[in-house]
């Protein structure tokens, strides 16, 4: 694509807009649906708004693609930071300024970060498909046990007498 300046900034608008747009959305829809369906319609969001940017052909096309992708970190933001409020109350001020600071360095660190992926030669369309590749990297990782839940699971005891039949009761 040969973009100048103007079509550029109408392209970038789309993030933004989406972002803007659910973040009131989805705060209106969390008590009706719940995490896990949010959580999920974010990430098909995110997903889809990625793919259909690397396979765009025209601004608008790209515009809609940064838009629908936009929706989707909308919802996963009022989502993480409703999940850190609600596990752990007591430091929910120092959690979400920490979950500032690694956004505030990640919309830093990214421009220079792809100038200088693009001086190197790498396409643009490269360049996503590894941030998906990284993104579907990082969900498995997150989505193993850690060892204190495999610890847990270990010390789980089945009691099969009296009142707690057939309940599983964590030896601490």
């Amino acid at each position: 694509l040969d973009l100048d300046y103007k079509e550029a900034g109408f392209i970038l608008t789309g993030s933004p807009l989406g972002f803007l747009i659910t973040s009131f959305v989805s705060g209106l829809l969390l008590p009706k649906l719940g995490y896990r369906p949010l959580y999920i319609s974010s990430s098909v969001l995110i997903t889809l708004g990625y793919f259909a940017f690397i396979n765009s052909s025209t601004p608008f096309h790209l515009w809609v693609s940064t838009f629908i992708a936009g929706l989707g970190m909308g919802a996963l933001q009022l989502l993480s930071n409703s999940t850190l409020i609600r596990a752990y109350p007591k430091h929910k001020a120092r959690l979400l300024s920490y979950g500032a600071i690694v956004f505030s360095f990640g919309i830093t660190a990214a421009p220079p970060w792809s100038n200088l992926l693009f001086t190197q030669g790498y396409h643009w369309q490269g360049i996503f498909a590894g941030i998906i590749f990284l993104a579907l990297l990082l969900t498995f990782i997150t989505s193993l046990p850690t060892p204190r839940q495999l610890t847990a699971k270990k010390k789980t005891i089945q009691l099969s007498k009296g009142l707690f039949k057939s309940q599983n009761v964590l030896i601490f």
